[in-house]
């Protein structure tokens, strides 16, 4: 396993020494979670041979170990699916206003 990417969070923060498995970024050293949380929108990585990948919105899945690798699953969040979200949380603060009965 190549481990030529590099991650860059929203706040600046980047993380070298990445691998990709398919559609996985790997690490051969544990990762801080913490690091990722509220701080993928903007998402960026890019490795030694110039591949890009960019997300807007971003979520990180559950990292977990496999062997002697980390698995760090990031998916892209659509606009499409936060302006549902949002819908969502606008319907359920009416009905909270006006007491469920609409």
């Amino acid at each position: 396993m190549e481990y030529n990417w590099t991650l860059t969070l929203a706040d600046g923060t980047t993380i070298k020494n990445i691998g990709m498995n398919g559609s996985m970024f790997t690490s051969p050293v544990p990762v801080d979670e913490e690091a990722f949380k509220n701080n993928l929108s903007p998402f960026k990585a890019e490795n030694t041979k110039g591949d890009k990948i960019e997300y807007n919105f971003a979520r990180l899945g559950y990292v977990y170990q496999q062997g002697d690798e980390w698995w760090i699953p990031i998916e892209q969040i659509m606009e499409s699916e936060i302006r549902i979200d949002k819908l969502e949380a606008d319907v359920s603060m009416l009905m909270l206003l006006v007491g469920g009965n609409l």
